[in-house]
C-alpha cells in the first residue's frame, strides 16, 4: 500500500507540475495584454504544505477524510493587479474564461478591522490543459486568487510574521500587524484614486487644442 506522501509525490511530478504550467499559459492568453495585470503566477502545492494541510484537525476529528480529492489548492494561481479598479475587470474575464465551482471575497468581518483581503476562486482546469497530460486527471480543479500589489505584499508579509506566528504575538504586536494592514489598505485606495484622477486629465497639449 502506498502512503499519502508517495501518492502525492507521483501526482506532483506527473500532473500538478505540468498542469500548473499549462494553467499559467492559459491565463496569460485569456488576460492578454491587459494593462492592469502586473503578474500571473501558478504553482503546484509543495509536499510539506500539502502534508501539513492534510493533517489538520477540527478538534479531534481530521478535517480531510480524503486529502488527495478534497484539498482544493493542490494547484494555485495568483493574478496581481496594479490598481483596485482593475480587480473587477480581471474577475469578469476569469469568470468568462473558466467554469467556476466557488468564489468568495475574503476580508475582515468587521468594518472597523484591517487584515487580509483577496478574491478566491475554485475553478475547473480547462480540458485543453489536462487532456494532453492524461485521459483521467487526478483532480479537475485549482484555486485562483486575485489581489492588488498592496494586498499581495500584505498577505505575504502577514503569512510570515502574523498568520504563522499568531500564538506568539502579544497584544501590542497584534496591534502593530493591524496597523500595517491599515497602511496597505490606505495605500491601495490612495494610489487608485490618483490613478483614476490622472485618467480624467487631458494629455499634455490636449487642453490647448
Amino acid at each position: 500500500m502506498t502512503t499519502l506522501q508517495e501518492e502525492y509525490t507521483q501526482r506532483f511530478r506527473n500532473f500538478l507540475t505540468p498542469a500548473a504550467k499549462g494553467i499559467e499559459e492559459f491565463l496569460e492568453e485569456v488576460l492578454g495584454q491587459h494593462s492592469g495585470v502586473c503578474s500571473v503566477k501558478t504553482r503546484p502545492k509543495g509536499m510539506e504544505s500539502f502534508l501539513e494541510k492534510a493533517g489538520r484537525k477540527n478538534g479531534e476529528t481530521p478535517r480531510y477524510s480524503d486529502p488527495l480529492n478534497q484539498i482544493q489548492d493542490q494547484i494555485g494561481a495568483l493574478v496581481t493587479t496594479r490598481f483596485l479598479a482593475d480587480v473587477a475587470v480581471i474577475e469578469s474575464i476569469i469568470q468568462d474564461s473558466f467554469s467556476s465551482i466557488e468564489k468568495k471575497l475574503l476580508q475582515p468581518e468587521s468594518n472597523y478591522e484591517f487584515g487580509y483581503i483577496g478574491r478566491h476562486f475554485i475553478l475547473f482546469i480547462p480540458t485543453d490543459v489536462w487532456s494532453p497530460l492524461t485521459q483521467d486527471p487526478p483532480i479537475r480543479f485549482f484555486e485562483l486568487q486575485i489581489k492588488t500589489l498592496f494586498q499581495y505584499a500584505w498577505s505575504e508579509t502577514n503569512h510570515k510574521i502574523g498568520y504563522k506566528q499568531l500564538s506568539r504575538l502579544d497584544i501590542e504586536e497584534k496591534k502593530l500587524t493591524a496597523y500595517i494592514a491599515a497602511q496597505a489598505w490606505g495605500a491601495d485606495r490612495a494610489v487608485n484614486e490618483l490613478y483614476e484622477k490622472l485618467l480624467k486629465k487631458p494629455e499634455d497639449g490636449e487642453a490647448d487644442a
